[in-house]
């Protein structure tokens, strides 16, 4: 089976900012969901992100597919907060953050191809 090291982690992360771990009244200005994924993908590499898209698409298969045994990591992490906190299901949530994570994949390569193409004196 697949670890899904990548998706874990950026839930736990998610988790971290969102300030999850502290009950309701204690939480002091929780990061948006569009702020969070920006200053995480800044400190990622590229490959990382890729990563990430990746972990989320075999997981979206696996979902659609009826195999639930990677909502057991959710579990098994205490990864259970995106229902309570965003309102909607994990395949759901995870299908609104792909396509953000593909609008950065995609600006991060334009911005790379105009570095290196720029470099060569085209523009």
């Amino acid at each position: 089976m697949r670890e899904y090291n990548s998706l874990i982690s950026f839930m736990l992360d998610l988790g971290t900012a969102i300030q999850d771990y502290l009950p309701e009244d204690q939480r002091a200005s929780p990061m948006s969901l569009i702020e969070f994924l920006e200053a995480w993908a800044g400190k990622k590499s590229y490959y990382e992100i890729c990563m990430l898209r990746s972990d989320i698409r075999s997981y979206l298969r696996k979902h659609t597919q009826g195999d639930y045994s990677v909502d057991e990591l959710f579990f098994y992490y205490d990864i259970g907060f995106v229902e309570e906190r965003f309102g909607c299901e994990d395949s759901e949530f995870l299908s609104q953050i792909l396509g953000m994570i593909e609008v950065h994949i995609e600006s991060r390569r334009k911005k790379a191809l105009k570095k290196y193409v720029g470099w060569i004196g085209f523009k």
